[in-house]
């Protein structure tokens, strides 16, 4: 038969069974397994994480989170870098389309109404070429539209840079159509380009059985 402990051993010897384990009151210390009511205060939250708030970045220098927030602030800055930059693009770019429109409005192909007649014994005719304005590429004249079989030439064309006043022919297309061409008017264009702008004009063709001279 076991003698009983002797009282002067202390309450945690007590505790302890033959195998040398722990109480039960000790044995849910541990990782995760902490229990304030029995565990000594060295070993309650021995095992456990830091827990820091939800959605928030800890702001230790050298720390991954430092460093997060830190690309975070540099990614920002290049974006409001990226964005500053493109307006400026955008302004200079709307300023030069603008002054280049202004610089192709400088010249104009005046407008007189021309028409000329056409019959089987005449077959051509001269169309002037009037321009008002100022200019600093050379223009080049033609016509388009015209009746089948129909076709041009021009004179003095194409016309140097320079400038008129609208009131002098500067060039002259030539168009030519077949003896045969049915009889009716024709609207036919006259056009003038400097390469970068194309202006037109209608021109009237009027075939008949006979012209008045």
């Amino acid at each position: 038969m076991l003698d009983p402990a002797p009282k002067s051993l202390d309450a945690g010897r007590a505790g302890q069974n033959l195998l040398g384990r722990e109480p039960m009151g000790r044995e849910l210390c541990g990782p995760g397994l902490e229990r304030a009511d029995s565990c000594p205060a060295d070993r309650v939250g021995a095992h456990r994480s830091p827990i820091q708030p939800v959605g928030r970045i800890p702001h230790d220098r050298g720390g991954k989170g430092w460093a997060m927030a830190t690309h975070v602030r540099r990614s920002a800055r290049i974006l409001m870098g990226v964005l500053v930059v493109s307006g400026i693009l955008a302004s200079a770019f709307a300023g030069t389309a603008a002054a280049t429109s202004t610089r192709t409005a400088r010249w104009t192909l005046v407008d007189y109404h021309q028409s000329a007649c056409f019959s089987s014994n005449v077959t051509d005719a001269y169309f002037g070429i009037w321009i008002d304005g100022t200019w600093r590429r050379s223009i080049d004249v033609g016509a388009a539209n015209l009746p089948a079989g129909g076709t041009y030439t021009t004179s003095y064309a194409p016309i140097p840079p320079g400038s008129s006043n609208g009131e002098y022919s500067l060039a002259y297309v030539h168009v030519v159509l077949p003896s045969t061409e049915a009889v009716g008017p024709f609207t036919a264009a006259m056009w003038a380009s400097s390469g970068r702008i194309t202006q037109s004009l209608p021109i009237t063709l009027v075939v008949q059985s006979k012209c008045g001279y």
